[in-house]
Formats: structure tokens, sequence, C-alpha cells
């Protein structure tokens, strides 16, 4: 009997803070990241995506680092 293969919940966890001091090095961009890894970076969502499940990433997090490092978003 196979089971079906349980992903972690990439917004179970609160970020690490080491990764979230290092986002604010990509102001403006798209960004893929797990709990603590920064997976891809890009220009645009549908690219930053495309290439994360390209690199074989099933679980990210969306995020767009703002240009003002007051102001975060995750998606």
């Amino acid at each position: 009997m196979t089971t079906a293969r349980q992903l972690e919940d990439p917004l179970e966890h609160e970020l690490d803070p080491a990764l979230q001091k290092e986002l604010l090095k990509f102001p403006g961009k798209w960004v893929a990241i797990t709990r603590s890894d920064i997976v891809v970076i890009g220009d645009s969502p549908e690219e930053v995506m495309r290439d994360a499940r390209e690199a074989g990433v099933e679980a990210a997090i969306l995020h767009h680092v703002p240009e003002d490092a007051e102001i975060s978003y995750f998606l």
C-alpha cells in the first residue's frame, strides 16, 4: 500500500530571521522562498514560480520584496 507524500506547509512556521534580512537585498524583486532559503529571484511572480517548479520545489512562498523595507507582503 502506498501513502500520499505529505508536503510541508511553507506557512506553518515563521521565517528564519537571517532569511528575512537577506530578502532586503532584493528590493523590487519577486522571490520564491522556503522557511529558510531563497529558491528563485526574478522580475515577475509567474517567472519565479515557473523557475521554482523547474528547480523541483513543490511548496514555496511567493514574496515581493518592497522598495520600502518597512512594508512586506507574503503570498
